[in-house]
């Protein structure tokens, strides 16, 4: 019955589909001439002809049409993430997006067995959303900060030599992977990150830290859930305390800031925050502050092609260059056939990438990865201050 239904709505017309799918078409111009889509949120295939698949997002239409096959693959993966949608129509638009996908992977795929691509690509959760909703979902919405204006002032501190490779969830000073949902918040979650490794690090707290506090409590340089900085965050804690995530717990929406000041675990000594914007990252020193103190919050920009991995050392030729998103870094190491890598925590759910985590390629600013990090350093309810390294 599935695949019957199915069949009845592709031969209906896509007219319905573009009038009664809730998701905003991705471009609103007319159809182009040329027969690959050009679209934010597509990034065209470089390893099949565009000619004989076509994807229209505007109409939901596919070219070849999905396969009874790939319509089964679609219904499995809609069950594995317990997908809904509102009418038969908008079904119908999401399995063609995640058609296209299925196909763009595939191809991509194989270059990866080639040896030709450095990781593989997968479908998740994220597979069946536009590119307007990605930025309502797993993006922040309105970065208030323009990094070129900000650059470092002050000389860079002296710390040991790094070592060739750190993971620092081996060494115990990650806490599992959480998922942002709707809230643009992943500023909140990488700079979590970034405080709990020093509070493991201390014997303060051994547990997750509230990323919903970094949310709430208003100050300069955090706007909730539509973006902020881990380092304005860290700055408002130095006198507001650090809260426990079961004390003061995620809710995907901003609310208000009232916590029990009995709560408070430990609170930042100081906030750090380095900008290499103008001089295209620093990954060197970058490397030695992850060596010496641990996990640190970074910027990057999210190219499309980062929706889809799953796995090896990720990379792209040209990446965009606009702050969107803040992970964390828990380490690094060097891929004997794809080379140097950090590697990230994400804010995206365990379902992504390697459990939550990626490799992305370290030593050449990929997506602006090397320009800005944050971190802090912590003392405990008594005042006692714990070394950064």
């Amino acid at each position: 019955m599935k695949l019957l239904s199915i069949f009845a709505i592709l031969f209906i017309g896509s007219a319905s589909c573009q009038s009664e799918d809730p998701i905003a078409p991705l471009e609103q111009s007319e159809t182009p001439e040329s027969n690959a889509p050009k679209s934010d949120e597509i990034q065209s295939f470089t390893e099949p002809d565009n000619d004989v698949n076509i994807y229209d997002p505007k109409k939901c239409t596919l070219t070849p049409s999905p396969t009874l096959q790939e319509i089964n693959d679609f219904y499995e993966w809609s069950d594995k993430h317990n997908k809904v949608y509102k009418t038969p129509q908008a079904k119908i638009c999401k399995l063609v997006r995640v058609v296209y996908h299925m196909r763009e992977i595939k191809a991509h795929n194989e270059l990866f067995e080639q040896g030709k691509v450095s990781y593989q690509r997968d479908l998740t959760q994220y597979s069946d959303l536009s590119h307007d909703e990605k930025l309502e979902t797993l993006l922040m919405k309105e970065v208030e900060f323009k990094p070129h204006l900000r650059q470092l002032k002050t000389p860079l501190p002296i710390l040991p030599p790094a070592r060739a490779s750190v993971d620092w969830r081996v060494e115990g000073l990650v806490t599992p992977v959480g998922t942002q949902w709707k809230c643009g918040c992943c500023y909140a979650w990488a700079g979590s990150a970034a405080l709990e490794g020093q509070l493991l690090k201390c014997g303060i707290y051994y547990d997750q830290v509230s990323v919903q506090q970094m949310v709430d409590c208003p100050t300069v340089g955090v706007w909730g859930c539509k973006s902020g900085w881990a380092y304005h965050a860290f700055k408002w804690q130095m006198n507001g305390g650090i809260l426990a995530a079961n004390t003061y717990t995620y809710k995907d929406a901003p609310g208000n800031c009232t916590y029990n000041k009995n709560d408070i675990v430990g609170y930042v000594h100081k906030a750090f925050q380095f900008n290499f914007t103008s001089v295209g990252g620093n990954a060197s020193f970058i490397k030695q502050v992850v060596s010496a103190i641990g996990p640190v919050a970074t910027v990057i920009c999210v190219d499309s092609s980062l929706y889809q991995y799953k796995s090896g050392v990720y990379t792209i030729s040209n990446c965009c260059q606009e702050v969107k998103h803040v992970v964390a870094i828990v380490g690094y190491g060097t891929d004997p056939k794809f080379g140097d890598y950090w590697i990230i925590k994400n804010s995206w759910g365990e379902n992504w990438g390697e459990k939550g985590y990626a490799k992305i390629a370290r030593g050449k600013n990929l997506c602006i990865s090397e320009s800005i990090i944050d971190y802090a350093q912590v003392r405990d309810v008594d005042g006692t201050v714990c070394d950064l390294f």
